[in-house]
């Protein structure tokens, strides 16, 4: 019969997402929703966040609401995901997606482009995974879900500060998985590949280069749509994936295998 279609239901779960105001974000809090959940937008720009919610009302899911934090300030998490606790009762689900791309050549990288990457990206989900980690492991339970990328794993050119950021949270990920695992606190990564996104609108804007860099490298033939983001999201979150911890899902078209 294979896993019960309630595996997947995230009815009386509160789910926050880092970067909630645009792209992926606002994505998987339609996702998140769209299966039951409570969602909170979480953005540093409130009116993008509340763009995000105004979106979810709009689709019917009244009880979503945004919340104000830029997550390379330590103390703007802690008050946020409080005001979530303390607001919500709970905190079941994090989606740590917030982070700042970077495309410079590593002799060309600054000091302060570096530490600007660094502190989103890598020292910014530490510190959400932390604050959320300590009241999940209060209430026994809970799924953190860092947003990675192929970046996590291969060494594209120009994306150094990039690229490093996005391994060092698959370390985050796989030593919180392990240090919280018996107090039934998961942490899992999902790793999108190509997808259409506005970041990859000037990358698809010359066909030559679109079908060598990208088109023949995915086995499939094309990028993503973001929607496609959704399944491997919902699934990390619930009990469907409930013996699953410190593990990263890509969802890629098949880039990796090449």
């Amino acid at each position: 019969m294979g896993i019960e279609a309630g595996k997947f239901d995230l009815s009386g779960r509160v789910a926050v997402v880092t970067g909630a105001g645009a792209g992926f974000g606002r994505v998987f809090c339609e996702g998140l929703a769209r299966y039951g959940a409570t969602v909170v937008a979480l953005h540093r720009d409130p009116a993008k966040a509340q763009a995000t919610v105004d979106a979810l009302h709009g689709a019917g899911h009244d009880d979503a609401y945004s919340v104000q934090a830029d997550i390379s300030e330590p103390a703007q998490v802690e008050a946020a995901l409080t005001f979530v606790r303390d607001r919500s009762g709970q905190l079941d689900v994090l989606v740590n997606n917030a982070g700042l791309w970077s495309h410079v050549p590593a002799l060309e990288l600054s000091v302060e482009e570096w530490n600007r990457v660094i502190a989103t990206n890598l020292t910014g989900t530490l510190t959400c995974c932390t604050t959320a980690g300590r009241m999940m492991l209060d209430r026994g339970s809970g799924s953190i879900i860092n947003v990675s990328s192929l970046s996590s794993v291969l060494g594209f050119r120009d994306r150094v500060a990039y690229a490093a950021s996005k391994h060092g949270d698959l370390g985050i990920t796989r030593v919180l998985a392990n240090e919280w695992a018996a107090a039934g606190v998961r942490v899992n990564a999902l790793g999108p590949g190509a997808h259409l996104t506005e970041m990859t609108k000037d990358w698809r804007s010359d066909p030559e280069v679109y079908q060598r860099e990208f088109i023949d490298k995915i086995p499939m033939g094309r990028f993503g749509d973001p929607e496609e983001l959704i399944g491997p999201l919902v699934f990390l979150a619930s009990d469907a994936s409930s013996y699953m911890t410190g593990q990263t899902v890509f969802s890629d078209g098949g880039w990796l295998l090449m």
